[in-house]
C-alpha cells in the first residue's frame, strides 16, 4: 500500500486538529485529594476514563528521549475512538493515526484503522498504561499483532515511554 501524497496528509492533519479542538471543552478541575483509584479503569468507566484531548510532553522512544518545549503530539479519545496527529523531530505534523481503543486492567490496545504510516493498517498493539490525576503514562508496546492475526514484534521499533497530560480550557 503507498503512503499518503502529502496533500491528503495536511488535509488528515487538519481534520485531526479540528477534532482536538472540539474535544477540548470545559472539564472539572482535579482536586488535590484525587485518588488513584478514582481514575484507574474499571468496567464501568473503561470507555471513557480516557475521553477528551491529550498532549504528549515526554517520550522515550526506542531510548532515546525526546522532550520539547511544546506539545509534539496531539491525542483524542471519544467513544471508544481515538486519533493522534504527531510532529516529527523535524517540526513537520506528518505523522496521525486513528482506530479504535479498548482497556482491560492496566491494558491500552489499539487497533489502526487509519495510519499514515501503511505499516500500522490493521495492526492492533497493547500498551501497560497507568492514569495518575491528569498524567497517563503508556509503556510498550507489549504486544503487536499483525493484520493477519499473528505476533508481529517487528512493527515495535523499539519501547516506547509515554507522558501525556489531559488538555484543559481555560
Amino acid at each position: 500500500m503507498k503512503s499518503l501524497p502529502p496533500l491528503w496528509r495536511n488535509y488528515l492533519g487538519l481534520i485531526c486538529l479540528s477534532l482536538f479542538f472540539q474535544a477540548c471543552g470545559p472539564t472539572s478541575e482535579p482536586t488535590a485529594e484525587a485518588s488513584l483509584a478514582e481514575n484507574q479503569a474499571t468496567p464501568e468507566n473503561a470507555g471513557t476514563i480516557l475521553d477528551g484531548g491529550w498532549y504528549l510532553v515526554e517520550g522515550t522512544y526506542a531510548g532515546q528521549k525526546r522532550t520539547e518545549s511544546t506539545p509534539f503530539q496531539f491525542k483524542l479519545f471519544g467513544e471508544g475512538q481515538f486519533a493522534f496527529l504527531m510532529k516529527s523531530e523535524s517540526g513537520a505534523w506528518d505523522y496521525s493515526s486513528t482506530g479504535s481503543y479498548e482497556i482491560e486492567g492496566d491494558i491500552y490496545r489499539e487497533k489502526f484503522e487509519f495510519s499514515t504510516n501503511p505499516a500500522f493498517m490493521g495492526v492492533t498493539a497493547e500498551w501497560k498504561f497507568e492514569l495518575k490525576g491528569d498524567s497517563l503514562f503508556i509503556e510498550g508496546p507489549s504486544k503487536i499483532i499483525g493484520i493477519d492475526g499473528q505476533e508481529a514484534p517487528e512493527l515495535a521499533g523499539g519501547y516506547n515511554i509515554m507522558q501525556e497530560v489531559r488538555v484543559r480550557a481555560n
